[in-house]
């Protein structure tokens, strides 16, 4: 359980908000507009690692 909850207390820094802006998919803007950060970084940072879809996302 540790290793899905330190990305989520990890605050983003600002080098890899920039990689999130050069490299996000349309849904992982949309979820940045309707959702906030966390969970756009949360999906964005799920899909480089190639980890599974079935894990969920931040509430928050």
């Amino acid at each position: 359980m540790e290793r899905v909850e330190e990305p989520l207390r990890r605050p983003a820094s600002p080098r890899e908000v920039g990689e999130f802006l050069d490299t996000a998919t349309a849904d992982e803007v949309d979820t940045l507009a309707s959702s906030g950060i966390r969970r756009a970084l949360f999906r964005w940072r799920r899909r480089r690692k190639g980890g599974a879809s079935t894990t969920n996302p931040p509430l928050v």
